[in-house]
């Protein structure tokens, strides 16, 4: 991590920084953080979630679908790249060419044992704080989903989830998990 010895970096010093790589980065609570190049079973759910995903918002029209990279703009000092990002139309206010700005309706997770703690909490923190209604995150070697809905207190776990579920943020779809993992 590169962080400041008297402050906490921010987005301009992430800019700087990133602006010349090839490389995946995100700024945490004022460190930048290289995140590794995700593995062939994170990839492929990635990939799998999305194109589901997407069939749902190209017929329904509710908003717009993103994957990684695209830097989300929480505040300052927390720049992330959600593995996938929904904004509804209502919201389509907070997408600029390069960074969703604030709080997108749902961002999802694919975890993976280097990134699994940052996403489990300190992402979902940060999220939390920057009041994402919606949290997802996939677990490929348990082959689930956990989903977390925002509360007074923070994200509350809605369920876990192994075969099929419902989501607040896309009506009347039912996901089918042994489709995606």
């Amino acid at each position: 991590m590169l962080k400041s010895k008297s402050l906490a970096l921010t987005y301009k010093d992430y800019l700087i920084y990133t602006g010349h790589s090839d490389r995946l980065y995100e700024l945490i609570e004022g460190e930048i953080v290289m995140t590794p190049s995700p593995g062939f079973h994170h990839q492929k759910v990635l990939g799998r979630l999305y194109t589901f995903l997407n069939n749902y918002v190209l017929e329904h029209n509710p908003g717009e679908l993103v994957t990684a990279p695209m830097d989300l703009y929480v505040d300052e000092t927390n720049v992330l790249q959600p593995d996938i990002i929904f904004v509804s139309k209502e919201k389509s206010y907070i997408i600029g060419e390069t960074r969703i700005n604030r709080s997108p309706d749902l961002v999802i997770e694919i975890i993976s044992p280097s990134t699994e703690t940052r996403d489990r909490e300190i992402k979902k923190k940060i999220y939390a704080n920057a009041e994402i209604q919606e949290y997802w995150i996939a677990d490929p070697a348990a082959k689930e989903i956990e989903v977390y809905l925002l509360g007074d207190e923070g994200y509350l776990l809605s369920g876990r989830y192994d075969e099929r579920f419902t989501s607040n943020t896309f009506p009347g779809l039912f996901i089918s998990l042994s489709g995606i993992f």
